[in-house]
């Protein structure tokens, strides 16, 4: 819905996706930071 193309946007809609691209942005750091997370403490432990 964030990239929907449309040449104009209302006051609620351009609120609206401004949220949805926040949210994904948070989301990608998140998941960046679980990857960080898991390659230091599992990748290097002796089996």
């Amino acid at each position: 819905m964030a990239l929907k193309y449309k040449r104009n946007f209302g006051k609620a809609e351009r609120e609206q996706r401004s949220l949805l691209f926040k949210e994904v942005k948070n989301i990608r750091a998140e998941i960046k930071q679980l990857q960080h997370y898991y390659e230091e403490n599992f990748s290097q432990r002796p089996r």
